[in-house]
């Protein structure tokens, strides 16, 4: 048995306008409403205030709240201890707020929340930034480790003292990489990396990933991905080939695209794969990237896949 407690709002000494939950009955509640009725009687108006409560106790934003168009993308790696690495990349569209009058600068607060499948908040990461009114997009991430596990997660993004407001709530089931086969990560989209030729550490990198998937198609964006567990061969060495495959989610002419197949080999069990791609050839729309990866020693193949659409 559940047993709801509601109170009257009380605004300038007058109480009742809207119900509101409470979590113990204290203060003007409505339980005085309940005493001396037997037990049918009771139990309806039990009903009635679960219904009014219910339906009056709401948030409600400001009418000139305006929505944000923020676009985000998850990306789960290996990480330490058998946990996950989970990477949360988000574009805060700076630029629209120029289209109203106010100071020069405003302070955009950006927050991240993980739930357990009960609602029990476990994670809670939020950061300010400053920024010039009407500069250009921004784009930024929240890094934070997980067990592999169903969780929800909430992604917000607001113009402090001002009107622009996003807010995003999903489920998300982290992913293991535990096991002792071949494995992939998931992919990355970006729209440059940053790198030296002798770094191989994703520490050293920096990816200037694009959370919306949306790329030109005289663009030649960059895929990322992390291959876990390549077994050596007798020299020492892994072989791997990794093919990458665009395929149309729109059922017709023309087919899926074959990007680039390249073989490789190197000393290390677990590299770093990027590589940018040519899109040229692809008509507008909306696609699958697919990179199949196999590892040449042991026979092994894995497939990873990303979204993206070409404008």
């Amino acid at each position: 048995m559940l047993v709801f407690h509601f109170a009257p709002t009380c605004i300038a000494q007058v109480c009742g306008v809207t119900k509101h939950f409470v979590p113990v009955p204290s203060g003007p509640t409505f339980e005085a409403s309940l005493a001396g009725l037997d037990g049918l009687d009771a139990e309806r108006r039990s009903v009635e205030f679960l219904a009014d409560g219910l339906s009056t106790d709401r948030h409600q934003w400001p009418s000139g709240t305006r929505h944000w168009e923020v676009p985000y993308v998850v990306g789960a790696f290996r990480g330490l201890e058998g946990r996950t690495l989970l990477e949360v990349y988000y574009k805060v569209p700076v630029h629209e707020t120029a289209r109203i009058s106010g100071p020069d600068s405003i302070i955009v607060e950006a927050g991240f929340a993980v739930h357990t499948q009960d609602w029990e908040r476990i994670r809670y990461l939020r950061e300010h930034q400053s920024y010039l009114r009407g500069a250009p997009a921004s784009v930024d991430r929240f890094q934070l480790d997980l067990p592999a596990a169903s969780f929800n997660f909430a992604l917000h993004a607001r113009v402090l003292d001002g009107i622009y407001l996003e807010a995003i709530r999903f489920p998300y089931e982290v992913p293991r990489f535990t096991a002792s086969g071949l494995q992939l990560s998931d992919i990355l989209l970006a729209d440059s990396i940053h790198t030296l030729p002798d770094q191989i550490l994703r520490e050293e990198m920096i990816l200037y990933v694009n959370p919306s998937g949306e790329f030109s198609r005289s663009a030649a964006p960059f895929v990322y991905l992390e291959i876990y567990n390549l077994r050596r061969a007798s020299d020492g060495q892994t072989r791997y080939r990794t093919a990458y495959t665009l395929i149309p989610d729109t059922e017709g002419p023309p087919g899926a695209i074959s990007l680039q197949t390249s073989e490789q080999r190197g000393p290390q069990e677990s590299p770093i794969s990027y590589v940018s791609i040519e899109l040229a050839e692809a008509s507008r729309g909306s696609y699958t990237l697919e990179v199949d990866v196999e590892d040449l020693v042991s026979g092994g193949v894995a497939q990873v896949s990303r979204s993206l659409v070409l404008k």
